[in-house]
């Protein structure tokens, strides 16, 4: 069950890894309570579904979640983000995007224990948008100051040999790469999941190629993350970053292909709820980028089996739901919840 309550207040890289040859073939983030409080009453049941986005649920084992909202947080662990060189956010897939611009541009997160990988199942996932097709790293893990995690990367090594997308275990070892061909300025949904030893890659919901057995453990390194560029040159992105997300735990096909078709809706957010004062009134205020969830009531004097739903529907706004309550009573709290 979501609840989201309110309590009470006054109102070509030079690197030994060689592309191989190519064969033929919880922390659930709904969890999570924002508290805020709200003067006012008289709103009635609604069911916030009708008119929302269709993003998906975050599933169990998510652990890093880079949203690019504006803010240069990890939204799973509030870890700082940092942006370097000109890294910036602009207009993305999901709202906002981190922008790279091909040169020297990168963004750092901080180490964290959740990327020890070794034998585990996990996945990593991201849209990304390349404005030219070329060498592009779009997330390895530092071992220090220089490279020695795991890396997830597009080369475009030119001539005979055909572009690829592949994830490596270390920096000389990769555990699958297949043969990929994108475009500029096209949006694509990128996975790569291991399960039981097997990797997988995915574009845009699809498996790319056969999948590739490897039991070898991805590197355990203590070091930050690296997104849009790499230690060696020639791989710095020119593009976008988006929703990158690692989780411990393999993503089924159903999943991946659910997180492609949600497309600009994304991961569902669990949606804070905001308050105007107005005269005589209030303005209550959340996000679309959530599905499910009801508007609920409890008196000024509060107890906790005393909840109602309430009633009238809210107008949507851009990208929010907004209902003005006029104020002719005490305090009272209001929540929504998600049955």
């Amino acid at each position: 069950m979501d609840v989201i309550e309110t309590p009470m207040l006054p109102l070509s890289r030079a690197s030994s890894r060689r592309i191989p040859a190519i064969s033929n073939r919880p922390h659930p983030l709904t969890d999570i309570l924002r508290n805020a409080t709200f003067l006012g009453l008289g709103l009635a049941a609604i069911d916030l579904a009708a008119g929302a986005a269709d993003c998906v649920p975050p599933v169990p084992g998510l652990v890093t979640w880079l949203r690019a909202e504006g803010n240069a947080l990890d939204t799973v662990s509030s870890s700082p983000v940092t942006l370097v060189n000109g890294a910036t956010f602009a207009p993305g897939l999901a709202g906002q995007a981190f922008r790279f611009d091909g040169v020297d541009d990168y963004v750092l997160v901080p180490d964290s224990p959740n990327w020890a990988l070794g034998t585990s199942d996990f996945t990593i996932e991201v849209w990304t948008k390349f404005n030219r097709v070329k060498n592009s790293m779009l997330v390895y893990q530092l071992n220090g100051t220089a490279r020695g995690g795991f890396e997830f990367d597009f080369q475009a090594p030119g001539g005979a040999s055909p572009s690829v997308l592949g994830f490596a275990i270390d920096p000389s070892s990769f555990g699958i790469v297949r043969p990929w061909t994108p475009a500029a300025d096209t949006w694509y949904h990128l996975a790569v999941t291991r399960t039981a030893g097997a990797f997988r890659l995915y574009v845009d919901g699809q498996q790319l190629g056969a999948e590739q057995f490897d039991t070898r453990p991805v590197a355990t390194v203590s070091g930050p993350l690296e997104l849009g560029n790499y230690e060696l040159a020639g791989y710095a992105l020119d593009g976008f970053i988006d929703e990158l997300s690692i989780y411990r735990q393999a993503l089924t096909s159903a999943q991946i292909t659910a997180l492609h078709t949600a497309g600009a809706a994304g991961k569902c957010v669990p949606p804070t709820l905001r308050i105007e004062s107005l005269p005589g009134a209030v303005r209550l205020s959340w996000t679309t980028n959530a599905t499910g969830f009801a508007l609920e009531t409890n008196g000024p004097a509060f107890a906790p089996g005393a909840w109602s739903q309430l009633g009238t529907a809210p107008a949507v706004v851009a990208d929010e739901f907004v209902v003005t309550n006029v104020i002719s009573s005490p305090v009272r709290h209001y929540r929504l919840k998600k049955p």
